[in-house]
């Protein structure tokens, strides 16, 4: 279907469902240009707002806050939050029906994460919270001159249920995009949707970043001009968009590479600007960093805490999402917007290694080993590093057409030498890795769990 009739069929959507995405899209293409300060008192008055309606409505928050002698009616600034003890995914698992608020009248959506890091997850949200999430990204798209319901292409991750793939496949029609299921990228499955991309002529190409990296390195590695398609943008999402990804990207489409950043659980948490900054979206969210314990990055880095402002049927608040990130250093954005700047998002909390005379060390040390190789003229498509017990390690490798064994064997006596002599650190060079059920890569995976004491 055309814009213009996607973009009817998408407000009549949201009619329907009383999810008034486009009203609110009017207004944060406002908000975007308020002051630092403006947009501040902004924030806190939604935030104060919700935290009083979770302390009256919803018991697990009344014990938390009682917990931490806060009475949110009686707080003063967003600050006096950080003694209420975060939100974690086993809360919800074990506090579900505590979670939701007894007076909350809106309508809302049960939403299943991906289980990428383990069990799948459920939250409700209300559907005035999911209309201020897609406003947020439709702002972000807007940035780049894609507008509502323009047509897209994705790289994604499909249910394996029959029941399933029709609901997703007529969502698809409604939302003018297409889809390619992939959780591996051959060349005959690669070539249909270049055929698919040909036809549909769509402004955009959206997926996980890994996903999106594989696709742009086949087309590059088969002298296919990917310019051609005449993107706008690649945004990729979901996983951590590494630096060789992005040009890579970049050098296929000849177009710029966002990053989106957020979760099911709490909507957009930041998205990209032209000016290659990840803005938070304040109107929608309160992020916090906690500082983590022996592993805080030179950047003040730490776990990032998301506070939904919007969900009044199952309050977000303080979710900790398991990453490692900091703010930005203060500057404002050349883009001229006062929304402020999430940096240095680095994966995943747990993505620790624990040596065994108690260092923690950062499995982001894999990538920046590896990342300087291509300036070096060896070429690595894909490396995954497993820790398959206590003290040994297996790095496996994706060669490119260009692997230099010697300059890699270097990076790798580097790791060794980071982590330790307790460590065993052996590789593998294979042709293929496989994926969560999602559709997601990642790069460290932790076969062992460290006993815990009795």
């Amino acid at each position: 279907m055309n814009n213009r009739l996607a973009k009817l069929a998408y407000r009549t959507y949201g009619l329907l469902r009383r999810e008034p995405t486009l009203r609110y899209l009017k207004e944060l293409e406002r908000t975007q240009w308020l002051s630092q300060d403006e947009l501040q008192q902004l924030q806190w008055k939604r935030l104060k707002a919700l935290l009083e309606h979770a302390y009256e409505n919803v018991p697990f928050y009344r014990g938390r806050f009682d917990e931490a002698c806060v009475l949110p009616r009686e707080m003063t600034e967003p600050s006096e939050l950080a003694c209420v003890s975060p939100l974690t995914k086993e809360d919800i698992y074990l506090n579900f029906d505590e979670l939701r608020a007894h007076s909350a009248t809106q309508r809302y959506d049960g939403l299943a994460t991906s289980g990428s890091t383990g069990t799948p997850l459920t939250v409700l949200r209300s559907r005035l919270s999911t209309a201020h999430h897609r406003a947020a990204m439709y702002r972000g798209h807007r940035w780049f001159g894609v507008d509502v319901a323009e047509r897209e292409v994705r790289i994604w991750g499909q249910s394996l249920r029959s029941g399933s793939k029709v609901k997703e496949a007529i969502k698809d029609y409604l939302m003018n995009r297409r889809r390619l299921p992939a959780y591996s990228l051959d060349e005959a499955r690669v070539r249909q949707f270049i055929a698919v991309i040909e036809r549909f002529s769509p402004s955009y190409l959206f997926g996980y970043a890994s996903l999106a990296y594989e696709f742009a390195r086949f087309l590059l590695d088969h002298g296919i001009d990917g310019k051609r398609f005449g993107f706008r943008m690649v945004k990729t999402t979901s996983e951590t968009l590494h630096n060789h990804f992005r040009e890579a990207i970049q050098d296929a489409f000849g177009c710029p590479t966002v990053n989106e950043y957020g979760s099911t659980e709490s909507g957009i948490i930041a998205f990209e600007c032209p000016e290659g900054n990840l803005h938070i979206p304040v109107e929608c969210v309160y992020v916090e960093i906690e500082p983590v314990a022996d592993a805080v990055d030179a950047n003040g880095g730490g776990r990032v805490l998301v506070t939904d402002l919007h969900n009044y049927v199952m309050p977000i608040i303080r979710y900790d999402l398991g990453d490692i990130a900091s703010f930005g250093n203060g500057e404002r954005c050349g883009c001229g917007r006062a929304l402020p700047i999430l940096a240095g998002i680095q994966g995943r909390a747990s993505d620790f290694i624990e040596t065994p005379d108690g260092r923690k060390i950062h499995t982001i040390l894999f990538y920046y080993a590896f990342c300087g190789l291509e300036a070096k003229g060896c070429e690595v498509n894909r490396f995954q590093v497993v820790r398959e017990t206590e003290t040994d390690i297996v790095v496996r490798i994706v060669k490119g057409e260009r692997f230099i064994e010697k300059e890699f064997l270097k990076a790798l006596q580097k790791i060794k030498g980071q982590l330790g002599p307790g460590f065993s650190v052996r590789h593998d060079y294979v042709g293929w890795m496989p994926r969560s059920p999602s559709g997601k890569f990642r790069d460290f995976v932790s076969e062992w769990s460290k006993p815990q004491r009795t």
